[in-house]
């Protein structure tokens, strides 16, 4: 494999037309002089799932159908060739990218987080248990189809769950101290129950903790400063909390709540 462009960062970077008719794209030179065109521009590049918004887990213009997924997921699989296990990490880096791509155009946004693994997997500490990454969940294209479309049902799943859980408090008065200390130690025991409490988990914490302060109708700017100052370091990686930190992190955080709201 010979790499044509990378940017600042070592990705493959947009080239120029180069006299083939192929526009500018993600290129990569593999055996036999065969170009391997990626059409995933700079500005396709996905968020990661703790940069969605609680709007943006919706999908009231698109439908989802579980029962359908696995036909979808299959032609985007099918799209380009699986890169192997020994592929240069950028490779295997695009493939993945271009199947979220596929997903959020078929989908809407909140597809990105079907990568949002368990543990050290693709994106640390998430709450999908059906997909780790490419070396440990990448096999066959029939088989790699199975797994990419289960590790986005089990997303889809965890979201409406969130979103069940979410309605059970809300709406909340800012002085209901009690309403809201209930709300956020559930949902942190809820979190820490579907990560297993495995390596980063504390992240996807804060942010189902941000979405439902969203949720609730707090800005963003205040959202931020809310969580640094309630949840802050007071979570580590491999260890569940002892129930009076989660007690003292929903009392903080409802405390604060409180006050930005009154």
């Amino acid at each position: 494999m010979v790499e044509l462009a990378t940017d600042a960062d070592g990705r493959f970077a947009e080239t120029a037309a180069d006299g083939t008719g192929v526009p500018p794209a993600w290129q990569a030179v593999q055996g036999n002089r065969r170009i391997t065109v990626y059409p995933t521009p700079q500005d396709r590049r996905l968020p990661h799932p703790r940069q969605l918004s609680w709007a943006d887990t919706d999908y009231p213009d698109r439908i989802f159908d579980p029962e359908t997924v696995r036909a979808v997921v299959r032609e985007l699989v099918a799209a380009s060739e699986l890169p192997s296990a020994e592929a240069d990490w950028r490779l295997i880096d695009l493939w993945l990218e271009n199947v979220s791509a596929g997903l959020v155009d078929r989908y809407g946004r909140w597809a990105v987080g079907w990568r949002w693994s368990v543990g050290e997997g693709d994106f640390d500490g998430g709450p999908v248990g059906s997909w780790c990454c490419f070396s440990h969940s990448v096999t066959t294209p029939e088989a790699t189809a199975i797994t990419v479309s289960a590790a986005l049902i089990e997303w889809r799943d965890w979201l409406d769950d969130l979103a069940e859980r979410f309605d059970r408090f809300l709406p909340l008065p800012a002085d209901d101290l009690n309403g809201w200390e209930r709300a956020v130690a559930h949902l942190v025991t809820a979190v820490g129950d579907r990560t297993q409490y495995e390596s980063g988990w504390y992240g996807c914490c804060t942010t189902v903790l941000g979405w439902f302060l969203d949720a609730a109708g707090i800005e963003s700017t205040r959202r931020e400063k809310l969580l640094e100052h309630a949840v802050g370091g007071r979570f580590d990686s491999w260890v569940e909390p002892p129930r009076a930190v989660v007690e003292s992190v929903a009392e903080d955080l409802a405390r604060r709540v409180a006050v930005d709201l009154a």
